[in-house]
């Protein structure tokens, strides 16, 4: 909070002077409103040329313009395309390649490449919560604006709705990777059946809470009289926020056990972790898009720039895993592939090591290395899941 003396108050232009502050009944000091400050959507500098000095209003907050929000958009939304299509590529790595992670993740794909669309309607047209913000309830608009205004108003509703189902998707896709390895724990069984509970009611209850902030629903294209502030949506979006990161948290606990049963060596458990802790960077980044969201009053390009950092976040947490297990996969067949080139086999050269004392070559030990641990993870998997050896051998290397 600043604080201006009361000598300094009589030379600022009357406006601000109305507005900024307030006198307290010791008539000496004088304090500017924060409900004020809060609606500032930059700093205002009051500069003074007789006196020569400059006060500063409020904190110094940055601004997210339509055209940096498009390129935000543009960008972040190209990567988690290109990660979702190696996603589907990779999918014939798989046991069954159409299983239910595939139509979700073309299902997601779906809704990233629709984001793109809308959003650039949207902070084409405006919205009716950003015209109040810069022209104020008393600003005149013309009809063809108060068309543009609706439809973009529309249009982000429909927007939102994608981000949530964009974020939810992916969410869906962690659950069914985990769900590969502990769904043979008969104690899993339960946490997994409540996170799905809980991804779809959540998921229902941020969309009502999108479209029904706002009653009667033509508030949301309001603009005379002030509709207020529901059409900012700040329930919509901390619903939102709270939620997802609930489910990124349980998300993190379901994998725990994953560390434990599919890892035997330290090496491994600590890649598993790595692959894990990758959420704590959606919960970060959704705590940021709430606190901006707010700080500049739930203006749409600040809204949207966020949203698109956040739909890549997430993408990239949710198919990691996979994308890293798909690349040891195809080391793997590599080195097999080079070991039919050799007339004899590994063990071989190993005895034939010991009696003349010539090593193998890198590629050989490295192969010897990798066959053996098929192997033993093949029959752990059987052991515990009683899936086929190709099934086990090739869900273990997603991880």
């Amino acid at each position: 909070m600043k604080w201006l003396s009361a000598g300094s108050l009589k030379d600022l232009p009357r406006e601000f002077y109305d507005q900024l502050v307030q006198p307290r009944t010791d008539g000496v000091w004088f304090q500017e409103p924060s409900h004020f400050l809060l609606s500032l959507d930059f700093v205002h500098p009051l500069h003074d040329s007789r006196r020569n000095w400059t006060t500063w209003v409020g904190p110094m907050a940055s601004t997210i313009d339509g055209h940096t929000a498009s390129i935000a958009t543009y960008v972040c939304s190209a990567f988690s395309a290109t990660i979702l299509i190696a996603r589907l590529s990779v999918s014939r790595f798989q046991p069954k390649p159409f299983d239910a992670s595939f139509w979700v993740t073309l299902l997601a794909l779906l809704v990233v490449l629709s984001r793109v669309v809308v959003s650039y309607y949207v902070l084409k047209y405006d919205t009716v919560s950003d015209a109040l913000n810069k022209k104020g309830s008393g600003g005149k608009l013309t009809p063809h604006e108060m068309e543009n205004l609706k439809r973009g108003s529309i249009l982000s509703l429909v927007l939102r709705l994608l981000l949530t189902t964009a974020l939810w998707l992916m969410c869906s896709l962690l659950l069914l990777l985990y769900r590969r390895f502990i769904r043979h724990l008969p104690w899993m069984k339960y946490a997994i059946t409540g996170t799905w509970v809980f991804i779809g009611l959540s998921y229902v209850g941020v969309v009502l809470a999108t479209f029904l902030e706002c009653r009667p629903f033509s508030l949301y294209w309001q603009v005379y009289p002030n509709p207020g502030s529901c059409i900012k949506e700040y329930v919509q979006i901390t619903l939102q926020a709270v939620t997802n990161i609930i489910i990124d948290l349980i998300l993190m606990g379901i994998s725990l056990p994953i560390v434990f049963v599919q890892a035997q060596r330290a090496a491994h458990r600590l890649k598993l972790i790595a692959l894990i802790s990758l959420g704590v960077f959606c919960i970060i980044i959704t705590t940021l898009r709430l606190a901006y969201t707010f700080q500049s009053s739930s203006m749409q390009p600040a809204r949207t720039f966020w949203a698109s950092i956040s739909v890549l976040v997430a993408t990239f947490v949710a198919n990691a895993p996979v994308l890293y297990g798909a690349i040891r996969l195809r080391k793997r067949e590599k080195l097999s592939s080079r070991s039919r080139s050799y007339p004899a086999n590994v063990s071989l050269r190993t005895r034939n090591t010991q009696r003349t004392g010539q090593g193998n070559t890198f590629a050989d030990d490295e192969l010897a290395i990798v066959k053996h641990t098929v192997v033993m993870q093949t029959e752990h998997m059987n052991f515990g899941t009683g899936e086929s050896g190709h099934s086990a051998s090739v869900e273990h290397a997603e991880v």
